[in-house]
């Protein structure tokens, strides 16, 4: 389905028919058939963290449907915040799929960390909840690559779309139950995961049981997230669709700064699912060699519109289905940064940019996650008819106070342009 037919499905209201697995072709068999044909062309063997959460248990039936019961093996790794019931769910699990598994408690292990010096001199009191809740699921991370290492197999990963990276909001653990070899059902949000679970006969209890992480007493997914599943799927969908924020509120039933919460949240996390950055200390190319690597030149525009601000929703990624300003590449040998700025406005927005100033140049090598950008931002007026097109999904136009929760570093520019403006 193109995008704008499915954006228009979402602002009809009709978002149970997008999130509907049963509507894409082949139906839910047909996605489970693609699903177990990407585990089977990544291995032979595998091993999986099972929880007694619907996402393990669902992924160790696609594994025992892609490679067979005697090369898939489970390990189930409980601590103190682990409920009981959870544990009882997933041996259920297991041997309902006949696998080969083994219940590990992980908690001597995480006592053993909290005693370790910078751990046990902090006071319980200042210690951040986050340390040892995080410090679980590495230490699961560690031995389910202690069992692939020893037999030869791969780490089956268990994260859904709503949790990862990719339009989701970043609720895992970096390094943690992020750190696998591959990720199945990390292209379905988990509305669709449930779906797909009760298809395939992931037990009830586990289907009906409210997800959560185990990282702390009486934690559960949603409670901490502050929005339920089903609600933060139909906000992540009109994100990805560059659905207007007003739209997307009405259509999930939310309020407006919970998208906002959202949007902050996906940027936080975005981290999570890059590479690790690094820096070319020595480099060997031949000395006759003089071509050298530049940054990537860019132009933003500023443009005023009456009383308002020309702002555009992307319409792909990075940061899809945020606001941005106007603008674009400057095309080699062809035009110069000016010409680019007025060439990417009328592109973006239809509308004819007169150039007032160069507000300044940004250039911070990690500021877009595409590579090294280097960005010329001009500030001017713009006339004409605003028409979203090219990598605009829709053009906004907003009042100084409303302009905020930008892409990029484009809050930090108009920072900076209203402290021009103020001059």
């Amino acid at each position: 389905m193109k995008t704008e037919e499915a954006r228009k499905l979402y602002e009809s209201g009709r978002t149970d028919e997008l999130l509907g697995l049963q509507n894409l072709p082949g139906g839910l068999e047909g996605v489970v058939d693609k699903l177990t044909g990407f585990i089977k062309s990544k291995t032979t063997k595998g091993v999986i963290g099972i929880s007694g959460g619907v996402d393990s248990a669902l992924i160790a039936v696609l594994s025992v449907k892609a490679l067979g019961k005697e090369n898939v093996y489970g390990l189930i790794m409980p601590s103190a915040t682990s409920a009981p019931e959870e544990t009882r769910d997933a041996i259920a699990q297991a041997e309902k799929l006949g696998i080969k598994y083994s219940v590990i408690n992980i908690q001597d292990i995480v006592d053993a960390y909290s005693k370790i010096g910078f751990m046990s001199d902090v006071p319980w009191g200042e210690r951040q909840p986050s340390t040892l809740g995080n410090a679980k699921p590495r230490m699961r991370m560690a031995l389910l690559y202690g069992w692939a290492n020893q037999n030869g197999g791969m780490v089956i990963g268990t994260d859904n779309k709503t949790e990862g990276t990719d339009h989701g909001v970043g609720y895992f653990t970096k390094f943690g139950d992020g750190g696998v070899d591959m990720n199945p059902i990390g292209g379905l949000y988990k509305t669709q995961v449930w779906q797909l679970s009760e298809h395939v006969g992931v037990l009830p209890s586990i289907v009906k049981r409210p997800p959560t992480a185990g990282l702390r007493l009486g934690q559960t997914d949603e409670g901490e997230l502050g929005i339920s599943y089903r609600a933060l799927d139909k906000v992540l969908l009109g994100i990805e669709l560059g659905v207007a924020d007003d739209t997307i509120a009405s259509v999930a039933g939310v309020r407006k700064d919970k998208i906002a919460e959202i949007r902050a949240r996906q940027r936080k996390n975005a981290h999570k699912g890059e590479m690790p950055p690094s820096i070319a200390v020595v480099n060997y190319e031949s000395q006759t060699h003089t071509a050298h690597k530049s940054p990537i030149v860019t132009v933003d525009a500023i443009m005023k519109y009456g009383d308002k601000y020309v702002l555009i929703r992307r319409g792909h990624t990075p940061f899809n289905g945020m606001l941005a300003f106007p603008g674009g590449h400057v095309e080699y040998e062809k035009e110069t940064c000016e010409e680019a700025a007025i060439r990417e406005a009328k592109e973006e927005t239809g509308l004819d940019f007169k150039i007032n100033g160069l507000l300044g140049v940004w250039s911070a090598p990690n500021r877009d996650p595409r590579g090294h950008y280097a960005t010329l931002v001009f500030f001017g007026e713009g006339t004409g008819t605003p028409k979203a097109g090219d990598d605009a999904s829709e053009v906004i136009l907003l009042g100084r106070p409303e302009v905020k929760n930008l892409a990029f570093d484009h809050d930090e520019i108009w920072e900076a342009y209203l402290k021009w403006v103020g001059k």
